[in-house]
């Protein structure tokens, strides 16, 4: 699954819905253009087929240099906090 929801981290109910359900999901930044979207799958298409055939799904942010997994992505916003 591919979207765009940068505040699922904030919706806790829905993100254990997401991986209990043993959804894969695949986020692009919110503001992202068509342009960025195709440039960020095809800078990453063969990470995403990796995680995609792994049988532990879970939620990933598309970057320009890397797919980074939910626990990572808490773990940096949590960092950035005072």
């Amino acid at each position: 699954m591919f979207g765009r929801d940068q505040y699922i981290l904030k919706r806790e109910l829905e993100l254990q819905a997401f991986l209990n359900a043993k959804v894969h999901m695949f986020l692009f930044p919110g503001d992202a253009a068509r342009d960025h979207i195709i440039e960020l799958v095809r800078l990453n298409l063969a990470r995403i087929c990796a995680l995609a055939s792994a049988r532990q799904p879970n939620v990933y942010w598309l970057r320009r240099n890397s797919v980074t997994s939910y626990e990572d992505r808490l773990a940096e916003i949590s960092r950035r906090r005072p």
